[in-house]
C-alpha cells in the first residue's frame, strides 16, 4: 500500500466517523478516490508530496477525453478528490491544496420537455371535475382544488415553487 493509499484510507474513515457519510457514498467516494490513484500510479505518482495542480488539471480532462465521461460524472469524482485534498491540507499532510483552483466541466443545461395538449387534458381530467360540473365540484372539494392548481400551473406557466409561494393577499401588477 503506498502513500497516497494510505491518505485516501484515512479519509475514508474521517468521512465515516466524523462526518458520518451514507454507505453508498462513502463507496462512491472509494471508488472516485481509487481511479484517481490508479491514474496517478499509471504516471509513476505515489506520494502525495508529488501531486501538482497541473496534474489534477491533467486527471480532470482525462477523465473526459479518455473516459467520455458526462460533466455531472466528472463533478463527481472531483468533488471527491477535491476533498481528498483540502483533507491533505487540514490533516497537515501538505502545505497547498493542489486541487482547489480546478473547477469541474460545467454541466449542460436542459430545457424542461413540455407534455401534449392530450396529456394535458388527461391530466386535468384525472385531477377534478369540470368547472361547470357543479354537482361533482360540490361532492369532492379537494378535486376540485387540485384541478384548479393544475390550470393555474399550465395556464401561467409557473413553477411549483412559484405556485405554494401564493398568498391570497398577493397584489396583481
Amino acid at each position: 500500500m503506498n502513500q497516497i493509499e494510505r491518505q485516501i484510507d484515512s479519509y475514508l474513515r474521517h468521512l465515516t466517523i466524523e462526518r458520518g457519510l451514507a454507505k453508498n457514498s462513502l463507496l462512491a467516494y472509494r471508488r472516485d478516490l481509487t481511479r484517481y490513484n490508479a491514474w496517478l500510479q499509471a504516471i509513476s505518482i505515489s506520494e502525495y508530496s508529488q501531486i501538482t495542480e497541473l496534474l489534477v488539471r491533467e486527471f480532470s480532462q482525462s477523465l473526459v477525453s479518455e473516459r467520455g465521461l458526462a460533466a455531472t460524472s466528472v463533478a463527481r469524482i472531483l468533488a471527491a478528490v477535491r476533498g481528498f485534498h483540502r483533507f491533505l491540507l487540514v490533516e497537515g499532510k501538505t502545505e497547498l491544496d493542489v486541487s482547489a483552483v480546478v473547477k469541474p466541466p460545467k454541466a449542460a443545461r436542459r430545457l424542461p420537455k413540455a407534455i401534449s395538449i392530450s396529456e394535458i387534458e388527461a391530466l386535468l381530467k384525472a385531477a377534478g371535475p369540470e368547472p361547470d360540473d357543479i354537482a361533482g365540484a360540490a361532492g369532492d372539494l379537494i378535486r376540485v382544488r387540485d384541478r384548479a392548481v393544475l390550470e393555474l400551473l399550465y395556464a401561467t406557466g409557473a413553477r411549483v415553487s412559484e405556485l405554494t409561494n401564493l398568498d391570497l393577499d398577493d397584489e396583481i401588477d
